[in-house]
């Protein structure tokens, strides 16, 4: 039963990491590995889960507003180009 709750998370998440490089983990300037994946798609559904402002995303996945407003705006458009022909 759990792999039908967890399959679609894992394969929406490898799909618009695949399609879009801003979601894949890379070092920053100084050698320090940035975000998970994981850590923006976490904040991606519970902001359309719960339908919560940025804000409250902050503290739980150590996004800031600025990177979780990038990040929601670039997820809205890869799932939309990435989906759209087999759901809209």
């Amino acid at each position: 039963m759990l792999e039908n709750v967890v399959y679609p998370f894992f394969h929406i998440m490898h799909v618009v990491v695949a399609h879009d490089p801003y979601f894949q983990q890379k070092h920053d300037a100084c050698g320090i590995l940035g975000l998970f994946p994981i850590q923006k798609f976490i904040v991606m559904l519970k902001m359309l889960a719960y339908n919560v402002v940025v804000d409250t995303c902050d503290e739980y996945c150590k996004l800031g507003k600025s990177t979780s407003m990038e990040a929601w705006k670039k997820f809205c458009n890869v799932v939309k180009e990435c989906f759209k022909t087999k759901y809209f």
